[in-house]
Parts: C-alpha cells; structure tokens; sequence
C-alpha cells in the first residue's frame, strides 16, 4: 500500500509539476485530465500556500498523508512546522485518518544525519503520542519528498 501510495504522489507530482510553467502565464485554474479523472490545478503562490494548506487541513474529512523528508518542529509557538504538526492531531481527534511518512535518515551533505533524525523523531513522538500513524521509510532508502493530500483532492 505504501509503495502504491508513493508512486500516486510521484505521478501527481511529475504531472502537476510539468503544468506549473504553462500556468504561470496565466490567471485562474488550468483544467485537466489524469487517468481519467477530471480536476483543476490552480497555482499556489509562496504567500497563499501555508495558510491555504492549513486550511485544507481543517476542512479535511476522511483522510490526510503527509510525506517529509524534515519537519522541524520547536517549542517556539508560532514556528509553521509546529502550526501544521497540530493541526494534524486536531484534524485525527476529529476523526480524520492521518498517515505520517518522515525520513530515517538523511545522505547528502547539506544536513547533519544526526540533527535530521533528531528533528523527525522529536515530531513523530508528539503525533504518535496524539495518536497519528507515523511511519518512516527503511534506513537505506531517501524520501527526498514534501507533499500533502488531503481527502485524495488536494496535493500540497
């Protein structure tokens, strides 16, 4: 299931992401087509995308996954990763089934292994502790991903 799971997000990604240039150019949502499924893409600017995010998430009714490489939470009220964090636990204490996928660990060189395992641990404690489902991928794997899909309508 999981693997299927990612390779939905990869699909998604490849083709949202091949519309975002050609969206650029224009105002308003592009119409398309995915495996016989009908939808809108609408191109979410820097500004618009945390608070539209949070907002999906409140909204949210039946499920939520989110896929991340690093969510840094800290103890640091209005830090957006906690925001989100807790809006997750808000959205599983209402019913909604949310599924956490985070990195094991970390291969390049930008980030200290340590530090990224630390940062995901740390979250993954507060959501299992709130009762989220959350899963890391296999130590010798990289799930270099940021996404979110909420209801299976909406990716982040």
């Amino acid at each position: 299931m999981t693997k299927k799971i990612a390779y939905g997000f990869l699909v998604v990604n490849i083709v949202l992401g091949s519309l975002i240039y050609s969206s650029l150019q224009k105002s308003g949502a592009s119409h398309i087509s995915l495996e016989g499924k009908e939808g809108d893409f609408f191109l979410v600017e820097n500004e618009q995308y945390f608070s539209l995010l949070r907002e999906k998430i409140s909204q949210a009714q039946k499920d939520i996954y989110l896929i991340a490489f690093l969510f840094k939470t800290d103890p640091y009220r209005y830090n957006p990763a906690r925001l989100i964090m807790e809006d997750l636990i808000v959205a599983h204490q209402r019913g909604v089934k949310v599924h956490v996928f985070f990195e094991r660990k970390d291969r390049s060189s930008r980030f200290n292994e340590d530090d990224l395992a630390r940062a995901n641990e740390a979250t993954a404690e507060e959501l299992v502790r709130a009762g989220v489902e959350v899963k890391f991928d296999l130590p010798q794997k990289s799930t270099h991903a940021k996404v979110v899909l909420i209801d299976r309508r909406y990716v982040f």
